[in-house]
């Protein structure tokens, strides 16, 4: 359980200073109190290597930060605020610190809600899993900003900073994992005693909408589940949680990079297109003769080399060169033992010439 832990991050000694890469001082929130203090200054959420700003420099983090600038809509209605993320995590312990664009122009885009939420997660000291657990969090919730996925994020503080501490009995990994199981329908079949009801209820709503979408199908298992409930919920209190998760559902499948549920879903194989082959289109001569003197002895030279005596367009060149110098990006291509090259597809030539990715391990990792 992670009620009561604190979440830690760490200060620095300035504010408004995006070339700063030291936070020395650590910072357990716990309140309201502390919550202010560590939004008072800049601050990242986890601890580096001599206390320098850097993913290579990442130690250990029990914080997760996202970014909320609704940016995704010019539409008021579509915007996040703070109560929809106290809806959707109602029992991950966070804190929620409003930024300082928040509700200023920012850019081309006017006033909203701006807001950073840092979340408790469990205590990782791997910067790649640290980034995974961001990524999961975008793809479940993209509201959050693609932009701040890497582990050396740092967020601005604020002179007198606005926040909202929100205890829970949760990290974000249980949120996720429990948002992410195929199992966990299974779950619903426990009893809710009285003291949870409207938290657990509304934690199943968000699961099983963003499964099955805003369809009836949803809204009936929504209801078998406060079958569950002792004593029962109110009919009203659940219509209330229910059309809260459609509102937030509304705006969350408006969002860039949203996969509805059907797709989603979908156990069907990955259709992929149609690639297109290289000689599908006639290209032009290119005029050699602009080129510098030297660039052109080069350029012909290739040709040459590679049985091509009409001079082609510099990517052309660019490709050839990457097939020579990338044997990975040719192996499929010379697995036969040779390779057709430019519009004299009755010319072989060795596949010698472009070695094959054993030969050069260091290439394309």
């Amino acid at each position: 359980m992670a009620e009561n832990t604190p979440i830690t991050v760490y200060t620095a000694e300035c504010i408004g200073n995006a070339a700063n890469c030291l936070y020395p001082n650590e910072v357990k929130i716990t309140d309201e109190l502390s919550a202010k203090l560590a939004f008072s200054t800049d601050m990242v959420c986890a601890r580096y290597k001599n206390n320098y700003r850097n993913t290579a420099n990442f130690e250990v983090a029990n914080a997760l930060p996202g970014d909320c600038d609704n940016d995704h809509s010019e539409i008021t209605a579509d915007w996040i605020t703070p109560e929809d993320i106290a809806d959707l995590f109602a029992d991950v312990s966070y804190v929620l610190h409003y930024s300082r664009h928040h509700m200023k122009p920012k850019g081309e885009k006017s006033a909203r809600p701006r807001f950073h939420i840092v979340f408790l997660i469990d205590p990782e000291r791997d910067a790649d899993r640290y980034t995974a657990l961001k990524q999961r969090l975008l793809a479940a919730f993209p509201f959050f900003d693609a932009n701040a996925m890497d582990a050396a994020r740092f967020l601005f503080g604020t002179e007198d900073p606005q926040v909202i501490y929100h205890p829970g009995t949760i990290t974000l990994n249980a949120f996720l994992d429990d948002l992410e199981n195929e199992q966990a329908f299974a779950n619903m079949g426990h009893t809710i005693p009285e003291g949870s009801r409207n938290s657990t209820m509304s934690r199943i709503g968000a699961r099983i909408i963003k499964r099955y979408g805003d369809t009836p199908e949803a809204k009936e298992l929504f209801l078998q589940a406060a079958g569950q409930c002792s004593p029962p919920l109110e009919e009203r209190e659940l219509e209330s949680i229910w059309a809260g998760k459609q509102r937030l559902y509304a705006k969350i499948c408006k969002q860039p990079g949203y996969v509805p549920p059907d797709a989603y879903n979908s156990a069907g194989p990955v259709v992929w297109d149609t690639p297109i082959p290289f000689d599908e289109y006639d290209l032009p001569t290119f005029p050699v003769d602009a080129l510098p003197e030297v660039i052109r002895r080069y350029v012909l030279a290739v040709a040459e080399s590679t049985s091509d005596t009409t001079p082609r367009p510099p990517w052309i060149w660019l490709r050839w060169r990457l097939w020579a110098l990338c044997p990975c990006a040719a192996r499929e291509n010379t697995s036969s033992g040779a390779m057709r090259t430019g519009q004299n597809p009755s010319t072989p030539t060795q596949s010698s010439s472009f070695p094959r990715q054993s030969e050069n391990p260091r290439c394309c990792p």
